[in-house]
């Protein structure tokens, strides 16, 4: 093993046991690069591989413009990923489309104003400046993350996680089409709206509808 990769793994040790031990509750930001790669003395590269093998354990999430976020105590998602990659995926998009109607559902009886805030802040975020979904990390992206947290509901996040990894996949290989970023924004708007009035039946209504056309097979 190189004198970097060990460096790398003996950082993402010290990284799962800030997670495991409860240093980090679930949903926390995690420090930034440069914050812990002058804590340890490592070069922002060493961090950023030892942070990427615990997204790829489904620990932690890496969200663009907001920060790396814990997700999971324990890395049972990358054997749930894992399994989910050798089903259909037409029997994914289902699972995906169950797991975020009853998210939003949650979310609508269980949010905090804080979790309020945040919802509210990525949909403007997106109106002001709706991109292309090109990008894995922009389908799903922070919205969904957002939906799932004010769900309070960790096993269903869990799971959540594990099949974002197969339907980014498929967004990366082409398998799957995201529909325009304008249309996913108006859809958003839907879901908060009746989440920020605390209607379950409508959030998830909304949530079951945006999810079916969020993206398609090619």
């Amino acid at each position: 093993m190189s004198v970097a990769r060990s460096k790398s793994a003996e950082l993402a040790l010290w990284l799962e046991r800030q997670i495991t031990t409860g240093v980090w509750p679930i949903n926390s930001q995690i420090p930034t690069e440069g914050e812990i790669a002058t804590e340890h003395r490592v070069g922002r590269s060493t961090v950023r591989e030892a942070t990427r093998s615990l997204v790829n354990l489904g620990m932690l999430e890496s969200l663009v413009g907001r920060g790396t976020f814990v997700r999971s105590k324990s890395p049972v998602n990358s054997l749930l990923a894992s399994y989910l990659g050798q089903q259909p995926l037409e029997q994914v998009l289902e699972l995906r489309s169950a797991l975020e109607a009853e998210a939003a559902a949650l979310a609508a009886s269980r949010r905090t104003e804080e979790q309020l805030a945040a919802l509210q802040h990525a949909v403007e975020l997106a109106q002001v400046s709706p991109q292309p979904r090109r990008r894995t990390s922009q389908s799903p992206g922070e919205f969904h993350a957002d939906v799932f947290a004010a769900a309070q509901a960790p096993l269903l996040s869990d799971l959540y996680r594990s099949v974002l990894v197969i339907i980014r996949g498929a967004l990366d290989s082409g398998r799957l089409q995201p529909m325009a970023a304008e249309a996913s924004v108006a859809d958003h708007q839907q879901i908060l709206s009746a989440i920020k009035s605390g209607d379950p039946a409508e959030a998830r209504a909304a949530a079951a509808a945006h999810v079916d056309r969020d993206v398609t097979l090619r």
